[in-house]
C-alpha cells in the first residue's frame, strides 16, 4: 500500500486510499497494481475456535487438488497440503480452492483489509455470520449473488476507507529476516535511494524489494521471482518468504555459480615444444607471470633439435619454478599427440594448452576461470590476435571472427555447443589457436585421438566439437592471447591445400550428423571454402570446386547423433540422485551424447560432482527458466529428456506454459509413490508429456490406478551398477575398529524413515543382550535425520559416523553385514543393495521395494529380510534379532556365498541396452 503511494505521487497527494485508487481507476489507467498485493496480513491466532476446531473448519473448506495444481511447489517439497497451506499458505494468501480468492476476499471487502485480518480466518469467524459471499478465483472482483442494496453499502464503505498503515505486518516481516539482512550492503548498494529518515530494512520492506534490490550478496530477489511462478503471482516479497518458508523447502535464494565463493580450480598447462627456444622464454614468462596462481606447468619436448632442453632447465633454475618436464626420446610426428600426452598426466581441473611459440595477457586465466563456475561450461575462449615473429600484433583475425559471425565479439557471450556451431563455429574454427582457451579435464575415447592424429589443418577444430561436446562455450574478449606467425608455423596452409580442402569436407559432415546445422550455414561453410579454394588457385590443378568438393552430399545430410538429456533432482545424496549420474557416465562411454539438467541446486555435494564425468555438462532449470520449455530444448540440441524425479517433470511438463516438445522418458525410482489422490490433477498434466514409462519396482505402478495407458508405455528395467573396484578411504584400524569384530552398516540418505533410527536402536538392544560381544555400527550418509541421530550417539558406543562417501564398495569389503531396514514410502530398488552383493556382503533389509526380490534368486537368499512393520518397537525387535542372527560366522558365510552369485542379476550392459531400446521406442511414440 505504501508502496503504490510511493510509485504515484499523484494519488499520494489527492490523500485517496491507494486499494480504492487502483479499483476505481488505477485499473483504466493500466497503473501497476503489484505494490497492492503484498502479503501484509499477519495470520492472527483463531481465539473464537479451539485449535482443532480450527483445524476442522479449514479442512472442510479446504480443496487438496486445486492446492496441488495452483502450487507445485508444495508438492514438490513432499509437505502434506493441508498441513502446508496452514502452517505456510494462509500467510502467504495463497487460495485454498477455486471458490475462495485470499486477494479477492480483501479487495472487495476493504474493512477485512483495514483491520489487518487473514481473509480465510474472517470468512470463517465472521464472513458467513455476516452473510458475506467469497469471491471465487476465476470471477470478477464482485459476489454473484449480491443484492443492489448490499452493493451500495460496500461502495459507500469502501468511498470511506482510510490510509492503511500495516506497520505491525512490517515489524514482524523486519524480525523474520533481520538477522539475514546485510544493511551494510544495502547501504553501498541502494543508499541512494533510501531517505534520510528511514532504517535500510524498512525501505527494503516497503519499497526496496519491488525494485528488485537484494538484502544481501547471497540473495537475489529477480532471481527468486524468475524461479518462484508462486512467488511471483502473489507478489510476495521473496526474501521474507525465503527465510520464513523458503529455505526449508530447499528454494534456491541465488543462481548457484554465483555462491561459490574461492573458486580457484587448479590448471594443468601444458606447453608442447618442439624447436621453439627462441619463443620459449616469452612463452614461459607469460605463463608464470599470470595473475591467477593455482597452475601446474608440465613441458613436453618432442626431441628438438635446438637447445630447447637448455633453455628450458636454465628458465625453470634461474627463477626457481616448479615444473614437470616430459623429453621424448624419438619425435612423435604429431602435435595431437603431445596434447594427448599432457592431458594425460594432468591432475588440474581445467587444461589449458600453450603452444610454445605463443605468449598471452598475464590475466588470460583470471578472466577464463571463473566461468567454469557453470558447470555447463566447458571451454572459455578468448580474443586471439596475430602477431608476428618478434611479437608486433597485425590484423586479420577480427574480420576471421566478423566474417563468421558478424557483431557478437565485443562482449562476453556464453551459448550452448548447438548454438555455437549453428552459428560462428560452424562456418570457422574460431578458436584460432589452443593457447586461447581453457577447458575441462576430460577423458576423450581413444578413437577421438586417433582420428584427430590423421588431421595436418582442422584437427584442433575436430577436437573443439568434443572437448565442448553436450556443454556451453563462453567468449570472454577481456582474456587476451597472441597467435605468432613465422616460417616454422605447424599450422601453415599454402603447402598442405589438399589436406585443408579434404579435412574441411570432413568437418562439414561431421558437424552436421553431431548437430544438424541449418541449411543456411552449411552454405556459408561451403562458400568460405570456396573462396579459399580460388585464392590458393587451385582450380587448375585440381578442377572446378564443384567436382572436388562434396557440396551436395553436405547439404543433403542428416543429423545421426543423439543427445540424451537426463534430468535429475540434483547434487544431493541418495540413490536416486547418484543412479542417474552414474547413468550419464555409462552412457558417454558408449559413445552417447549426454548432458544433466539439475532440479535443485540449493545445496551441492561435491564429491558427488566430482563422480561425473568432466565432459558432461550439468544444465540447471533456471536455464530452462530464462529462455522457456520449448526454446531450451532446440538452444541445447537436444533429442530426448529422461528423467529420475517428479519434480523435474512437474517444472518440465506441468503448468500453462507448452511443454518440451521431445519424447521423454521418465524412470520411477519412487517420487512417484507419495503422490496422493488430491494431486491427479497435477499427475494427469504430467502424463500428457510423457512419452513411455520405466518403473524399478512393481509398487511404482501404484500411481496408476484407475488411468487408462497402453501396457506398451511402460517397461520395467532394473537398477544395475559397474563394479567400483576403488579402496575405501580408512581401514578397519584407521576407523578403530578391531580386525575379529562383526560390522554392521547402513548407507542411506539421512531422511525420516530410512533406517537410521532403526539401525542405531536395534544395535544398541544387541549390545544389551550380547554385552560381551564384538561388533561394531557404521553409519554413512547425509542429511537433517543422520545428524539428529548422530547427536544422541555417545562415546565408547562402537557407532562410527563416516558423513557422506563416495567408495560404497569398498567401504562393503571392510564390512561384514549391510544394513538397509527402510520404511520410506519411496523405496523401489536400492543400489547398496547392489554394492553388497557385488562384495559377497549379506544383507538384512525391510521388505519395501525390491529389496526382497534383490535378495532372493534360485541359490537361494542372500540375507535376511525383515517385515516392514509401523509399529517402530516391534521393527526395532525384528532388526536387532537379524543382526543377532548375522552374528554367526557361518550364517554371514552362507548368505555371503550366494550374494556374490545374485549379484550377477544386475548387469550393467544389459541394463544400459534396456535403456538404450526405451529411447529408441520413446522416439518411434513421437
Amino acid at each position: 500500500m505504501a508502496a503504490y503511494l510511493a510509485r504515484y505521487s499523484d494519488v499520494r497527494a489527492s490523500g485517496q486510499n491507494p486499494l480504492i485508487h487502483y479499483i476505481q481507476a488505477g485499473r483504466a489507467e493500466a497503473r501497476d497494481a503489484s505494490p497492492l498485493n503484498a502479503p501484509l496480513l499477519s495470520v492472527p491466532a483463531p481465539h473464537e475456535l479451539a485449535p482443532a476446531e480450527f483445524h476442522r473448519e479449514i479442512e472442510a473448506l479446504f480443496d487438496p487438488a486445486f492446492y496441488a495444481l495452483r502450487n507445485p511447489d508444495v508438492v514438490q517439497s513432499g509437505l502434506p497440503l493441508l498441513n502446508h497451506f496452514i502452517e505456510h499458505g494462509l500467510q502467504e494468501l495463497r487460495d485454498p480452492a477455486e471458490w475462495f480468492s485470499m486477494r479477492g476476499y480483501l479487495e472487495f471487502y476493504p474493512d477485512v483489509l483495514r483491520a489487518g485480518e487473514n481473509p480465510l480466518i474472517h470468512f470463517i469467524l465472521h464472513g458467513k455470520k455476516e452473510g458475506r459471499t467469497p469471491i471465487a478465483c476465476s470471477q470478477e472482483q464482485r459476489p454473484p449473488s449480491m443484492n443492489d442494496e448490499k452493493k451500495r453499502v460496500r461502495r459507500e464503505e469502501m468511498e470511506t476507507v482510510s490510509e492503511i498503515a500495516p506497520t505491525s505486518v512490517l515489524s514482524a516481516d523486519a524480525a523474520v529476516i533481520g538477522a539475514h539482512f546485510d544493511k551494510q550492503f544495502y547501504l553501498e548498494h541502494y543508499g541512494w535511494s533510501i531517505p534520510d529518515d528511514q532504517e535500510p530494512i524498512e525501505h527494503f520492506l516497503e519499497v526496496g524489494w519491488r525494485d528488485g534490490f537484494d538484502p544481501n550478496q547471497d540473495f537475489s530477489v529477480e532471481y527468486y521471482r524468475m524461479m518462484n511462478d508462486d512467488i511471483r503471482r502473489a507478489n510476495i516479497n521473496p526474501f521474507v518468504h525465503y527465510c520464513r518458508n523458503g529455505r526449508a523447502e530447499m528454494r534456491e535464494g541465488r543462481y548457484y555459480a554465483d555462491t561459490i565463493a574461492d573458486f580457484s580450480p587448479i590448471v594443468s598447462i601444458i606447453v608442447p615444444n618442439y624447436n621453439h627456444s627462441s619463443y620459449l622464454h616469452q612463452r614461459l614468462d607469460s605463463i608464470f607471470g599470470q595473475t591467477y596462481k593455482r597452475i601446474e606447468v608440465i613441458i613436453l619436448d618432442d626431441n628438438s633439435i635446438d637447445n630447447s632442453r637448455e633453455v628450458i632447465a636454465h628458465y625453470i633454475k634461474e627463477h626457481n619454478v616448479e615444473v614437470k618436464t616430459i623429453y621424448n626420446d624419438r619425435n612423435s610426428g604429431n602435435v595431437f599427440k603431445q596434447w594427448e600426452k599432457g592431458i594425460k598426466v594432468a591432475s588440474g581441473d581445467l587444461i589449458w594448452i600453450c603452444e610454445s611459440d605463443d605468449f598471452c595477457d598475464p590475466h588470460f586465466l583470471e578472466r577464463s576461470v571463473d566461468h567454469f563456475k557453470d558447470l555447463s561450461v566447458n571451454l572459455v575462449f578468448g580474443d586471439v590476435q596475430f602477431v608476428d615473429e618478434s611479437g608486433i600484433q597485425f590484423s586479420g583475425l577480427d574480420e576471421f571472427r566478423e566474417q563468421a559471425e558478424a557483431g557478437v565479439w565485443t562482449k562476453p557471450l556464453r551459448r550452448t555447443a548447438k548454438q555455437w556451431f549453428d552459428g560462428a563455429f560452424g562456418v570457422h574454427n574460431v578458436v584460432v589457436n589452443v593457447g586461447g582457451c581453457v577447458f575441462r579435464r576430460c577423458t576423450l575415447p581413444e578413437s577421438v585421438w586417433k582420428r584427430a592424429q590423421g588431421f595436418k589443418v582442422a584437427g584442433d577444430w575436430y577436437l573443439y566439437t568434443y572437448l565442448i561436446g553436450t556443454g556451453s562455450a563462453v567468449y570472454e574478449p577481456s582474456a587476451k592471447a597472441y597467435f605468432r606467425q613465422h616460417d616454422r608455423n605447424t599450422s601453415g596452409i599454402p603447402n598442405r591445400r589438399l589436406d585443408y580442402i579434404n579435412e574441411h569436407a570432413y568437418i562439414a559432415q561431421h558437424l552436421v550428423s553431431m548437430w544438424g546445422i541449418p541449411k543456411a550455414n552449411r552454405q556459408r561453410f561451403i562458400e568460405s571454402v570456396r573462396t579459399q579454394y580460388h585464392y590458393l588457385k587451385m582450380d587448375g590443378e585440381y578442377g572446378s570446386f564443384e567436382e572436388r568438393f562434396p557440396i551436395e552430399d553436405i547439404l543433403g545430410a542428416q543429423r545421426s547423433h543423439q543427445h540424451v538429456v537426463i534430468a535429475f533432482l540434483g547434487f544431493h545424496s541418495g540413490g536416486g540422485e547418484v543412479f542417474p549420474i552414474q547413468l550419464a557416465n555409462r552412457l558417454a562411454e558408449r559413445g552417447h551424447m549426454v548432458s544433466m539438467l539439475a532440479y535443485n541446486m540449493s545445496s551441492i555435494n561435491w564429491d558427488m560432482v566430482g563422480d561425473l564425468n568432466a565432459g558432461i555438462p550439468v544444465y540447471h532449470v533456471s536455464d530452462v527458466k530464462r529462455i522457456g520449455r520449448g526454446e531450451f530444448g532446440r538452444a541445447i540440441g537436444a533429442s530426448i529428456v529422461h528423467s529420475h524425479m517428479m519434480s523435474c517433470d512437474m517444472f518440465l511438463l506441468s503448468g500453462n506454459e507448452p511443454p518440451l516438445d521431445l519424447p521423454y522418458v521418465v524412470t520411477m525410482h519412487g517420487s512417484y509413490d507419495s503422490v496422493g489422490r488430491e494431486a491427479f490433477g497435477l499427475l494427469f498434466e504430467i502424463l500428457r508429456g510423457v512419452t513411455y514409462w520405466v518403473y524399478t519396482a512393481e509398487k511404482n505402478l501404484g500411481v496408476f490406478d484407475g488411468i487408462p495407458i497402453a501396457r506398451s508405455r511402460f517397461k520395467k528395467i532394473p537398477n544395475a551398477l559397474a563394479h567400483d573396484l576403488d579402496d575405501f578411504a580408512f581401514s578397519r584400524e584407521e576407523l578403530g575398529i578391531d580386525a575379529d569384530s562383526v560390522v554392521f552398516t547402513l548407507v542411506a540418505r539421512g531422511i525420516k524413515r530410512k533406517g537410521w533410527r532403526a539401525a542405531v536402536t536395534a544395535f544398541r538392544k544387541l549390545k544389551q543382550r550380547v554385552p560381551d560381544g564384538k561388533f561394531d555400527l557404521i553409519l554413512v550418509g547425509s542429511g537433517d535425520q543422520a545428524d539428529k541421530i548422530v547427536a544422541d550417539i555417545q562415546p565408547g558406543e562402537s557407532i562410527h559416523f563416516l558423513g557422506y562417501q563416495s567408495q560404497i564398495n569398498g567401504l562393503y569389503r571392510l564390512s561384514d553385514v549391510a544394513l538397509v531396514p527402510s520404511r520410506f514410502q519411496g523405496e523401489s530398488f536400492p543400489l547398496c543393495v547392489i554394492q553388497a552383493l557385488q562384495e559377497g556382503v549379506p544383507v538384512i533389509g525391510s521388505d519395501v521395494g525390491e529389496i526382497k526380490k534383490m535378495l532372493s534368486g534360485r541359490a537361494g537368499k542372500a540375507g535376511i529380510v525383515i517385515r516392514s512393520e509401523r509399529d517402530s518397537d516391534r521393527f526395532f525387535d525384528s532388526l536387532s534379532n537379524a543382526m543377532e542372527t548375522m552374528l554367526d560366522l557361518e550364517v554371514r558365510s552362507s548368505y555371503g556365498r550366494r550374494a556374490k552369485s545374485l549379484a550377477r542379476k544386475f548387469d550393467l550392459d544389459r541394463m544400459l541396452e534396456a535403456y538404450e531400446k526405451a529411447y529408441q521406442t520413446a522416439i518411434r511414440f513421437r
